[in-house]
């Protein structure tokens, strides 16, 4: 991960830097690498120099994760108690952290949950929160909060023992032909997860200037300049600075109606954040749906 986000960084002038004036309104503040706390807390008390953050893409799965309300929100901004956090939570939070990061974004943590004004404002930032993260973690392989994304993955390789010139024994890595054969197209199509059928994710992976997907075989990476999996190069998205009559905004839409969604009253916002993109990027007017 560390060498793709390296590469990145280093030669691609295509990924756009993050809009430095813009923060979510909440964050979760996850420390460095040897912390064991997690807590809530307001953008405007973030330092300037720790203004960078990531960003989780998620399944919420059959039951409601943990959430933030109006009751508890005071005792999350001391400390949310490790105990409490569901397992792709937790996988999130070491990511983060390993990535030398120390801001998280979760929508069920830094969403007032209980509050339908915090949620309209919020979920109106959807875009600017998706498209300003430094890099969004994707639990693909995880259908629900509980599942996590950091376990042993199911085996794709066929492992033979060689001996190489010097006596000692060397690796040689085989890779099953049936997945080999759908990992070289998009990372987006190459292995059906759980995560690619919620509708909200559409916008979260389109938006993102850059992700890092895992998956149930391989982890994953896109951005502007790249696509990777961690045996080979994957074909590149379309991006959104294409017009909406073009194919990528059809391909969108397409997409985005065989997702599921669980309130139909989020059909619109679901995918408001690409079509706000979309019209700043052609001009074009967008209501509802219709261009």
């Amino acid at each position: 991960m560390r060498d793709w986000i390296h590469e990145c960084d280093q030669g691609h002038s295509q990924c756009k830097k993050p809009d430095s004036t813009f923060l979510p309104t909440r964050l979760l503040d996850v420390g460095v690498a040897s912390s064991k706390q997690t807590r809530l807390v307001l953008s405007t008390d973030i330092e300037a120099v720790e203004a960078s953050y990531v960003a989780l893409s998620h399944c919420w799965g059959p039951s409601k994760p943990l959430v933030t309300t109006s009751s508890n929100i005071s005792q999350f901004q001391v400390d949310i108690p490790a105990s409490s956090l569901p397992q792709t939570f937790e996988d999130a939070i070491e990511v983060t952290r390993l990535l030398g990061k120390r801001h998280l974004w979760i929508d069920s943590l830094c969403i007032i949950q209980d509050v339908p004004a915090d949620w309209l404002r919020e979920s109106a930032t959807m875009s600017s929160v998706y498209s300003n993260a430094d890099i969004t973690i994707s639990a693909s392989r995880a259908s629900s909060a509980v599942d996590g994304f950091l376990s042993l993955r199911h085996e794709i390789y066929v492992t033979k023992q060689e001996p190489n010139r010097s006596g000692q024994e060397t690796k040689l890595y085989l890779v099953l032909r049936d997945y080999y054969e759908n990992s070289t197209s998009r990372a987006a199509d190459s292995h059906p997860e759980p995560l690619s059928r919620r509708a909200w994710v559409i916008q979260e992976r389109y938006l993102s200037r850059r992700k890092i997907l895992f998956g149930s075989a391989q982890t994953f990476w896109e951005c502007n300049g790249m696509a990777k999996s961690e045996d080979t190069q994957l074909e590149m998205r379309s991006n959104l600075a294409e017009p909406p009559r073009s194919l990528p905004w059809y391909d969108i839409v397409e997409s985005f109606t065989d997702c599921a969604i669980t309130y139909e009253s989020d059909t619109l916002p679901a995918i408001s954040g690409v079509a706000k993109t979309v019209a700043q990027t052609s001009g074009l007017t967008y209501c509802a749906g219709i261009w």
